[in-house]
């Protein structure tokens, strides 16, 4: 299963990484592998920001891999 999260690249543009999770506990998960120490990500709207990044895909002839 990918586990996918939404990178802050700031002005309003997100990029979609790829990520592996360790362990769980209540709301919170470690992320072992994926993101730099520092990196900012998306922790709501994930819906509406990979409906949109798909969509500008489309819009420019592209499907996403």
């Amino acid at each position: 299963m990918h586990k996918t999260v939404f990178v802050d690249r700031g002005n309003g543009f997100f990029e979609p990484r790829e990520v592996e999770t360790g362990w769980r506990h209540g709301s919170r998960v470690e992320i072992t592998k994926g993101l730099e120490p520092g990196e900012k990500i998306a922790i709501s709207g994930n819906f509406l920001i990979d409906s949109e990044s798909k969509l500008q895909l489309a819009a420019q002839g592209c499907t996403p891999p």
